[in-house]
């Protein structure tokens, strides 16, 4: 879910909709969506291939503790770390799509100038807001989630539970990739599915689905009791909607583990588990993978009530053409 945030989904996305325009064909919108989707299962894949050769890890290592900051001196240091390090690894992360959209460029578009110069702008702009966004991730999002989260359950166990739900209708709102494929997905559909259906359709599931890792750590639910059922509801729902909404249903579950439910709520359900006394590592991760079939259910039952009101429409309209052939019209002079 994480491998699909705010970078690769809007190039990943451009990506799939510029070779699906090019290629042409009846069937190009409904090729336009799917390419996330494809990205977010080859990681679950490689994950498992890496435990099936690698073997049991052996036992969980100590519970990460979060920063305390001693005056503004180790403020102004941990930040200092966090800027060095995130410069490095940001530009390690944009230079070789830089360097091969330049290749590119240089051998076959052939780009004006103004062009080339505000995709700098843009890189440079791209640049900046993630090395600032990492950083205010690692030394505040991320601790604040997990001492929210311990407070809360200390306080009262079953209070994280309508705080979740709303969290989670809100917390769609935040999430700029969900932004872009909303965009997408109203224009592709010329107008038939709107950005602020798709909005509060994805707020309902995110929602459902952190209250659902909610209640899987307080009951100490196993992962595969809630996973296997909801693959195979999704798997049974793809015969009743269009293969062009099952691509925008998977490309959701993708798009709504971003980075802020990575950076926010990964921490703060690893903190309950903490506090409750379970293996963080065991309750706490899944809550991603929670994330993402919880929306491509959701988006799939919203397909299928679109499908029942075209029928019916369709139903209605044929009703009116049978109807029209038993009128006879008499004209006067």
């Amino acid at each position: 879910g994480v491998t699909t945030g705010a970078i690769s989904v809007p190039f990943i996305m451009a990506f799939g909709l510029g070779i699906s325009a090019v290629r042409g064909g009846e069937n190009n919108q409904d090729d336009s969506f799917g390419l996330l989707a494809m990205c977010s299962i080859g990681p679950i894949f490689a994950v498992m291939l890496m435990s099936a050769i690698m073997g049991n890890m052996g036992a969980v290592g100590p519970e990460s503790t979060a920063i305390v900051y001693n005056g503004f001196g180790s403020v102004a240091h941990e930040f200092g770390v966090q800027l060095l390090e995130n410069l490095k690894d940001v530009a390690l992360i944009l230079l070789p799509i830089v360097a091969f959209f330049m290749v590119y460029h240089w051998t076959l578009l052939k780009l004006p100038k103004q062009v080339i110069l505000r995709l700098f702008v843009g890189v440079a702009y791209t640049y900046i807001g993630i090395v600032l966004f990492f950083i205010g991730a690692k030394c505040g999002f991320m601790p604040l989630a997990s001492r929210i989260s311990t407070s809360m359950y200390a306080t009262s166990p079953y209070l994280v539970i309508p705080i979740c739900a709303i969290t989670g209708l809100f917390i769609v709102m935040a999430e700029p990739a969900i932004h872009v494929l909303n965009r997408q997905v109203e224009e592709l559909s010329s107008g038939t599915i709107k950005q602020k259906t798709m909005l509060i359709t994805l707020s309902v599931g995110v929602a459902c689905a952190i209250l659902l890792s909610a209640l899987r750590i307080l009951f100490e639910i196993d992962i595969l009791v809630i996973f296997v059922p909801m693959l195979a509801l999704i798997i049974l729902c793809t015969f009743f909607v269009s293969n062009r909404i099952t691509a925008i249903a998977f490309d959701s579950g993708g798009v709504t583990a971003g980075v802020i439910s990575s950076t926010f709520i990964l921490p703060f359900m690893q903190g309950i588990a903490g506090a409750k006394g379970l293996d963080a590592m065991t309750y706490g991760f899944g809550t991603i993978g929670i994330i993402i079939l919880v929306p491509i259910l959701v988006v799939e039952i919203m397909g299928i009530k679109m499908r029942a009101n075209e029928l019916k429409i369709a139903r209605i309209n044929k009703q009116l053409d049978k109807k029209e052939k038993h009128i006879t019209i008499i004209e006067f002079d």
